[in-house]
């Protein structure tokens, strides 16, 4: 982080009145970091386990995604965006040995360009399926019942502190 990031951090934290944080490891960091005791608000993330219908088993899930019983599913589900990584996550898949593993990707792109960014990244590589639509709330059941693993990056929402 250049200087005018840790800058801008220092000077975001100190005339916060709130800091509105996730867990209670962040918060300690923060403490010990800046000495800052008050003005830290301890607010969990919620959870969608209720949002969406959930009806479908393993197996069925995996029947409509054509997957076999022992193939081994990473997902990517959700908008489709360059911040969220999956221009990293083709290459370093395909990397990867293993007639088992499988990866898709599913959910709306920011553009056409950067769906046609991600059909080439991909190129022929049969174990990867790019599902680059709207997932309706009904549909996201298939591709959560049916993964393995779930891949995300580990975007920060705030500045890391100075």
């Amino acid at each position: 982080m250049g200087w005018a990031e840790q800058w801008g951090a220092r000077r975001m934290l100190s005339q916060s009145d709130v800091l509105h944080l996730h867990d209670r490891s962040t918060a300690e960091a923060i403490v010990a970091r800046t000495g800052r005791r008050s003005g830290i608000a301890l607010v969990p993330h919620g959870h969608y386990l209720t949002a969406y219908p959930n009806t479908l088993t393993r197996q069925q899930a995996r029947m409509r995604l054509g997957l076999d019983e022992d193939a081994f599913l990473y997902l990517s589900l959700g908008l489709v965006r360059p911040y969220k990584g999956q221009e990293e996550l083709l290459p370093a898949f395909s990397a990867l040995t293993g007639p088992r593993l499988r990866l898709v990707i599913a959910g709306q792109p920011a553009s056409p360009d950067y769906a046609l960014r991600l059909r080439s990244l991909a190129g022929t590589d049969g174990r990867i399926t790019l599902d680059l639509r709207f997932v309706p709330s009904e549909e996201v059941q298939i591709y959560f019942n049916a993964a393995n693993v779930c891949v995300y990056k580990n975007n920060k929402c705030s500045p890391p502190l100075p």
